[in-house]
């Protein structure tokens, strides 16, 4: 379960750090083709950036629950 902690929190903070780098460039990148892009590749990726951390909650969750199960008397 600690692996599973560690492997999410370092994955948001990697889509942190990607982030911050992707609204440094399209400041700079008002153009349509970064409109294309965002609207093409960037938005897909926070959508599925969102689900698959929420995933990593919920199985987080369930693994924990099963745990606990199997720990009582």
């Amino acid at each position: 379960m600690n692996e599973l902690n560690d492997a999410r929190e370092d994955l948001q903070s990697y889509w942190n750090g990607l982030q911050a780098q992707w609204q440094t460039s399209r400041q700079l990148w008002r153009d349509a083709v970064g409109d294309h892009f965002e609207r093409e590749f960037w938005d897909f990726q926070e959508a599925e950036m969102s689900k698959l951390l929420r995933a990593m909650d919920d199985l987080n969750g369930s693994l924990e629950n099963a745990f606990r199960r199997t720990e009582a008397p």
